[in-house]
């Protein structure tokens, strides 16, 4: 790409130098209206109404209903908007909690409000493209602004006199439009391999899933003759498998109780729970290799594994593999069966031991199932190498997208005479 005749100083170290005839500004100078926020109180949330948003809607650069925080009603949209009412073509900055600086675009006229969590930014069409700006806001170096100017207590906030002083960059209008025109073309071009991308690591994973299922429901060899399983979910199974039910496979029993006090971030023996790895402790309950179950809440059914020296808590079921079993196999099988769908109904769903353990599972021979563990693992490694290298490539065009967007918006290229970028 160009670059333009002369540059100057911005005054701003993590910039460098700028077009010679583009201006250092505050944000307040860019402005329709003063940069402001939401309410700063708890609104009382209705069934239907006006779309309420906060800082959590702010998703990928742009709003995300389906994170709204509820519903308010017209007669308290009309009240909360005599301060701040959002249209089309606003800028949102999360002035506070862990997402602050983080911005949105409004490229919609749907009717909504906003709370204090959010600034709203609305450009002088005379001075300052809304578009130009909004990829000005979120370029790599007024997000350094941001965060060196933001106070902490529990989490970042910056307030709303340090916002509207904090500097960026203007060139003239038209080269606004230019520049703002340039990134909508190559940011949707980058956005779209990316999606491309992150839509292969999902069919990635429905592969990975698809081989297991076969391989410890199926067996290995197509070619053996089946019988049914008499399992209603399951269907036929080689002639050759036993089906048992899973207390003659495994034995199974809650962990032990350890309150949260006991749990360090690091420690002699990891402590695992429904979900993996909760910390470490300084004694432990089990010693070898088990298969864990979640069996509390959301976890319900969730399978993990624990190796070596570990403490097993009461919101995981811990399985002791019998008569030499693979446990890598079973844990597998269990995960593909879904035993969420056992759970017992009520304000916090949980698995019973004597419910799961009277389950009827096929059981192959044990040198069956060592194939069958060798060979998912060899599969498998190889499709997580592949997503693997896809995730890379997500990585290296979110960086090339932060690097074209700070390279325009500072003036480092020039976008008036644009020339192809090959993803």
């Amino acid at each position: 790409m160009n670059t333009y005749p002369h540059y100057k100083p911005s005054g701003i170290q993590w910039i460098g130098e700028i077009p010679e005839h583009w201006e250092r500004v505050c944000l307040k100078r860019i402005v329709e209206i003063k940069v402001t926020d939401g309410p700063h109180e708890t609104p009382v949330f209705v069934e239907e109404g006006v779309p309420f948003i906060s800082a959590e809607s702010i998703k990928s650069n742009s709003v995300d209903f389906n994170y709204k925080r509820g519903y308010i009603s017209k007669e308290l949209d009309i009240e909360y908007s005599k301060k701040c009412k959002p249209q089309k073509h606003d800028i949102f900055i999360v002035k506070s909690g862990s997402t602050t600086g983080k911005v949105a675009y409004v490229d919609f006229d749907d009717d909504f409000n906003i709370w204090s969590p959010l600034a709203l930014v609305r450009c002088c069409p005379k001075i300052a493209l809304s578009k130009f700006t909004f990829y000005a806001l979120q370029s790599e170096y007024f997000q350094k602004e941001i965060q060196l100017n933001w106070s902490f207590g529990t989490q970042p906030n910056i307030g709303m006199n340090v916002i509207e002083n904090l500097k960026f960059v203007l060139p003239p209008l038209s080269e606004q439009t230019a520049i703002a025109n340039y990134l909508d073309r190559k940011t949707a071009e980058i956005d779209q391999t990316i999606a491309d991308k992150e839509a292969l690591i999902g069919l990635y994973e429905e592969e990975k899933k698809g081989l297991i299922n076969e391989a410890v429901t199926k067996g290995l060899n197509p070619n053996v003759p089946f019988k049914p399983s008499d399992i209603e979910w399951l269907g036929d199974v080689p002639e050759h498998w036993e089906v048992k039910k899973l207390k003659y496979v495994a034995n199974l029993r809650s962990g032990d109780t350890i309150t949260s006090e006991l749990i360090a971030e690091e420690g002699a023996y990891p402590v695992y729970g429904g979900n993996g790895l909760r910390g470490y402790t300084t004694d432990y309950t089990h010693e070898g290799n088990y298969v864990l179950i979640g069996r509390q809440g959301a976890l319900c059914g969730n399978i993990n594994y624990a190796f070596g020296k570990f403490w097993a808590s009461e919101h995981a079921i811990v399985a002791t593999i019998l008569d030499n079993s693979e446990f890598v196999w079973l844990g597998e099988f269990l995960k593909m069966m879904n035993l969420n769908q056992y759970s017992l109904a009520s304000a916090q769903p949980g698995l019973s031991v004597d419910r799961i353990q009277n389950l009827h599972i096929p059981y192959p021979p044990l040198p069956e199932q060592a194939a069958i563990v060798d060979y998912i693992e060899t599969e498998t490694a190889k499709i997580n190498e592949k997503m693997t290298v896809a995730r890379q490539e997500i990585g290296l065009l979110k960086e090339f997208r932060q690097a074209l967007i700070f390279e325009c918006v500072t003036g480092k290229v020039c976008c008036l005479e644009e020339k192809k970028i090959d993803l």
